[in-house]
């Protein structure tokens, strides 16, 4: 009996390993409809023309007036066919985290973008936002986003860029997805750990 149970333990454990692989990139995969909003808000990573590239498309079609770059500090403003840059003093916050060595350690780097983002939200009186990356990004984002705003008043939406390869079946993934695939699950890990101990 002893053994009949341990195999069936065994196959539920392989089984549960098995549907998480086979589901791990879909998961990953987020995205939100698109309004009418206030900002953009490009966040950095490895292939930042393909994100620029959704940012374009989304100010072609007057979805956003500005464009947020928290990474960079700078804001643009979108008005009659023309472009007006707004560099943005980094804020106390973000200056802290540069003095204390330890805790720029801790802190992941989309996150300090993403409280960044909301500080200068703040200070633009902006309510609507549209957050733009690489497609398996979109659900550490969305994770990050509801834990840094805490649910408070505003619309938040979730877009990846379509320029960038991102297979949802498990099956099409090179072995570079599935690195960047596994990456992003340490991530959301490490981020649901340490962001209990931090402000």
């Amino acid at each position: 009996m002893k053994k009949h149970s341990k195999a069936l333990v065994f196959l539920a454990v392989v089984v549960i390993i098995c549907m998480g692989l086979i589901f791990a990139p879909r998961f990953l995969l987020y995205s939100s409809s698109v309004e009418k909003m206030d900002a953009i808000v490009l966040l950095l990573g490895e292939d930042f023309n393909a994100r620029k590239k959704q940012v374009n498309m989304l100010t072609s079609k007057r979805f956003a007036d500005y464009l947020i770059i928290p990474a960079y500090n700078k804001t643009y403003r979108f008005a009659d066919g023309s472009v007006a840059e707004e560099f943005i003093s980094s804020s106390d916050f973000s200056k802290e985290i540069e003095k204390n060595m330890m805790r720029s350690i801790i802190y992941e780097n989309t996150h300090l973008e993403i409280i960044e983002a909301k500080i200068i939200m703040s200070d633009y009186k902006f309510k609507s936002v549209v957050f733009v990356s690489s497609p398996y990004h979109m659900r550490r984002i969305k994770i990050m986003v509801y834990k840094v705003f805490k649910l408070a008043e505003g619309e938040f939406y979730f877009m990846p860029t379509q320029f960038e390869k991102a297979p949802a079946n498990f099956w099409e993934l090179s072995s570079k997805d599935w690195k960047n695939v596994c990456t992003e699950y340490l991530k959301i890990i490490w981020f649901l750990v340490y962001a209990n101990f931090v402000n």
